[in-house]
């Protein structure tokens, strides 16, 4: 039987990243079929590698669950970039590679000579993706930054939280999760257009800019009538009742939405409240809105006397918008994901058998299977060295002498202990 071709069979990324949003677009064309070189160093641990969750809650570099599921499929190779041997090492990669993933300074990268203006003149045809929060040029294209920065000066924390408090701010860093799928979908453009023209590009990502663009009715809200938007909750503008209600079990919620009067009157008939139809508190939604506390109020005392998997079944079936607020538990046994196979189960050498994330699309001619977890720190460095590059094992055994390909022995003090 004839073997599928990956979408993205044949084409060889190498990766000079740290932390989210780098890791997580090159991941994305591993998972296609690329094949993904990432290089890393002992002596500067990625920051995913020491965060949790960690096998046994014991921190180490290679038990990090979110490290792994953000590298699937990748090959590691420990390299210092910071010697002279390691910046030429990176320099024959890139010639072996169709596409460059960085989220590292531009002023680093120049240091190394490893920037596109550098890698162009002796490969024009690279794909060169280069993501930082602010882009590479501007005022600002020298400060360096994380996604929470983002968060923050996009405006986002402005929305984020109740009406007249302070501001809040989401669990996550919201541009490491978003900004990866623009830039996968601006490398595949990339892609097609070498394949019609046969030219390379410079592909300049900022983390702001793809934040702000989030934010489209904030932005038409002040640009079309002058008014800046404030934090909400759970509330909006054009529907109540509005927001998650507590039920049974313990930090157990539903998220309720009713967007007409239709709705209200379903709603009203399946608490058993038929009077709340016409009562004047609650007639409209302009009324509902002017009463929402009140209103908040009686929905929580309905909804506690039943499991969030209940309240959703019968106002689903009544056609009002709602979902239980699902914890981790949920997503495993939820028949949706399991019928499309989101979580697939992979061997880590340290972590052992665990839970990675697929895709959330399915392509019906080239179907995607995860291979590989996340790799240790220098799993592939003879795979990379010797059988992509051609050296020999002693030429290998000078370059870890020298430090130029790191070890465990390498590790900061932190790193081991965290």
């Amino acid at each position: 039987m004839k073997r599928n071709r990956s979408p993205l069979e044949g084409i060889k990324v190498f990766e000079i990243t740290l932390a989210g949003v780098g890791p997580y677009v090159s991941k994305h064309l591993g998972d296609n079929g690329a094949e993904v070189i990432r290089a890393e160093s002992h002596t500067a641990i990625d920051p995913l590698r020491t965060d949790p969750p960690f096998k046994d809650n014991i921190p180490g570099p290679e038990r990090s669950g979110w490290y792994s599921t953000a590298n699937t499929g990748k090959f590691s190779i420990s390299l210092n970039l910071n010697k002279p041997e390691g910046v030429k090492i990176g320099a024959r990669l890139i010639q072996w590679a169709d596409v460059v993933v960085t989220n590292l300074s531009g002023n680093v990268l120049e240091k190394w000579e490893l920037d596109y203006k550098t890698v162009v003149k002796s490969k024009e045809k690279i794909i060169y993706f280069h993501s930082t929060m602010f882009g590479s040029y501007g005022p600002y294209s020298s400060m360096r930054a994380y996604g929470f920065v983002g968060s923050i000066l996009s405006g986002l924390f402005h929305l984020c939280g109740q009406p007249g408090s302070i501001p809040g701010f989401t669990m996550w860093s919201y541009p490491d999760f978003v900004m990866p799928r623009l830039g996968v979908a601006a490398i595949i453009a990339a892609l097609d257009r070498r394949r019609k023209t046969g030219k390379g590009i410079y592909i300049d990502q900022s983390q702001l800019e793809g934040t702000v663009c989030l934010l489209g009715p904030a932005i038409l809200e002040y640009s079309v009538n002058g008014r800046i938007m404030q934090a909400q909750g759970n509330r909006v503008q054009y529907a109540s009742p509005h927001g998650t209600y507590p039920c049974i079990g313990r930090n157990r919620w539903v998220a309720i939405a009713v967007f007409n009067d239709m709705e209200w009157k379903a709603l009203c008939k399946v608490m058993k409240k038929p009077a709340m139809i016409e009562d004047k508190r609650f007639s409209t939604l302009l009324d509902r809105k002017k009463n929402e506390e009140e209103l908040d109020k009686i929905v929580s005392e309905w909804t506690q006397r039943h499991t969030p998997q209940k309240v959703e079944s019968l106002l689903q079936e009544a056609g009002v918008s709602a979902g239980i607020v699902a914890n981790t538990a949920d997503l495993f046994s939820d028949p949706q994901l399991k019928h499309r196979k989101h979580f697939r189960w992979l061997e880590h050498p340290v972590i052992g058998k665990h839970a990675h994330e697929a895709p959330c699309y399915l392509l019906s001619k080239t179907p995607i299977d995860l291979v590989r977890p996340g790799p240790c720190l220098g799993q592939h460095n003879k795979y990379v060295l010797k059988d992509i590059m051609g050296m020999s094992d002693t030429e290998i055994m000078e370059l870890e002498r020298k430090k130029v390909i790191t070890t465990e022995a390498d590790l900061p003090k932190y790193a081991t202990t965290f």
